[in-house]
């Protein structure tokens, strides 16, 4: 009876033992990051693995030696990936991708980075919730590709999308021991049958070699949470004469970086010096400019302040308008009577001037039409236009009134006043102009007009000659 019931706890035993489901942990043999804007730069001794959309990609690689001898894809029942999120900057999505060419830890960097494949895990989500836990990506297809030989064995590759920002737990993290794993469950060959009975006793054998290595046994439960890990303290601004502890955190160049290492002073700056600090935030684009703010409440009126000097004399102003006319004087005396003259001839009466402004080859001129041409003023003598010679060429149709000659004696009249009048600032001698060429307009053009305006006959001729010779305005 004790015989029997030894057999049956064998055989229990076994079957127990048989439907015990084989798995296999594996750390990485190899795992670095590589980072576009520092590009001949090994981060292969980094505590962190960063994943940044557009500039870091993580890459690691497993050594399967481990593995049964004779084992293909066909024995792999489930190979998942597993990483420790050790921040998470900006939440958001990467990539699980083959690695399609041979790389070294040592050596790799974003310049010299191998070739990616096809996607083998998609769309892995990073959340803030994510922080301080594992996340599992199943990459089953990839294990039993590099197993069946259809695939080389050349790692995966992290690949950020979106706008991701995160990083996770490298194998050289001694401080938190938390390395990237593989963990692969191996197909189950089902029970094993009942034991037959047992033999005669052989003679003892000589001592075989010794096997290969088991697969290593299940994963056992996770364990208490540690004690709270120390937090970042942040300094500012990146000083090359202070000193660092790890944690401390700084900003250089719009980034902002963690030490990893205590260092200081005297060191490289946080960009150029991968070994002593890790990436926390990279620079971001600049914004759009934002909306102008609302303006602010008027500020109290302040205080007078002290008079200052008397400044120079400013210009002689123009001539004031001429006053209105003053009371009648008293009547004088009246004269005697003179005698009465023969009465003359009626003489005709004159005609007055038309002002045209600025002369016009498409316009049609009446006897006395007055126009402008290149600064001097001309009186129609004949009924012209249009299409006719421009006044200055047409002496048949047209009478000199002013020639630009006044303009000549207003610029020798200034220029012979400069001496006296000294330096004049740019708003004074716009006023020296508007006042001299209102005097010329006042005593020389305005009079001649209004004398040919009052004008009998061929006297107009006789007038305009007479003024152009005392003024000199023959240009």
């Amino acid at each position: 009876m004790s015989h029997c019931k030894t057999k049956l706890a064998v055989l229990v035993l076994c079957a127990v033992c048989c439907w015990t489901v084989a798995q296999a942990q594996l750390t990485p043999s190899a795992d670095s990051y590589t980072n576009s804007g520092s590009n001949t730069t090994n981060y292969g001794s980094n505590a962190l693995l960063d994943v940044v959309s557009g500039s870091q990609t993580t890459y690691i690689q497993f050594n399967l030696a481990s593995i049964p001898t004779g084992y293909t894809g066909t024995n792999i029942s489930k190979a998942t990936l597993k990483l420790y999120v050790n921040a998470v900057t900006t939440a958001g999505n990467f990539n699980v991708e083959y690695v399609t060419s041979a790389w070294s830890e040592g050596t790799i960097t974003a310049k010299t980075a191998p070739t990616v494949g096809s996607t083998i895990a998609s769309a892995v989500p990073l959340t803030t919730s994510s922080l301080n836990l594992y996340i599992l990506v199943d990459i089953t297809p990839a294990v039993q590709a590099w197993l069946n030989g259809s695939t080389a064995n050349d790692g995966i590759a992290l690949v950020g999308t979106g706008s991701t920002n995160a990083s996770f737990d490298s194998k050289e993290n001694t401080t938190m021991s938390h390395p990237p794993e593989l963990d692969i469950v191996f197909v189950n060959s089902g029970p094993q049958g009942p034991a037959g009975p047992q033999g005669a006793t052989g003679a003892t054998g000589a001592t075989g070699s010794q096997g290969p290595q088991g697969v290593a046994g299940p994963t056992g439960p996770q364990g208490p949470t540690g004690a709270k890990g120390a937090g970042f303290n942040f300094r500012n601004a990146f000083s090359l004469s202070a000193t660092y502890a790890v944690n401390d955190v700084v900003t250089y160049n719009g980034s902002t970086y963690v030490a990893i290492v205590a260092n200081g002073p005297n060191t490289q700056t946080p960009d150029q010096n991968p070994t002593d600090w890790s990436v926390m935030a990279l620079e971001g684009a600049t914004g759009p400019q934002g909306a102008t703010g609302a303006t602010g409440p008027m500020g109290l009126t302040g205080a007078t302040g002290a008079t200052g000097p008397q400044g120079p004399v400013g210009l002689t102003g123009a001539t004031g308008a001429t006053g209105g006319q003053g009371p009648q004087g008293l009547t004088g005396p009246q004269g005697p009577q003179g005698s009465t003259g023969a009465q003359g001839v009626a003489g005709t009466n004159g005609t007055g001037f038309n002002f045209r402004n600025a002369f016009n080859l498409a316009s049609t001129y009446a006897v006395n039409d007055v126009a402008t041409y290149n600064g001097s003023t001309y009186v129609a003598i004949v009924v012209n236009g249009p299409n006719t010679l421009t006044p200055d060429q047409n002496p048949t149709d047209w009478s000199v009134m002013a020639l630009q000659g006044g303009e000549s004696v207003r610029r020798g009249e200034i220029h012979r006043m400069r001496g006296r009048l000294g330096n004049l600032s740019p708003h004074q001698e716009d006023v020296v102009e508007s006042l001299s060429r209102g005097i010329i307009e006042n005593v020389l053009q305005a009079p001649v007009a209004m004398l040919l305006n009052s004008a009998v006959g061929n006297q107009s001729g006789f007038i305009v000659e007479t003024v152009r010779r005392i003024f000199d305005l023959r240009g």
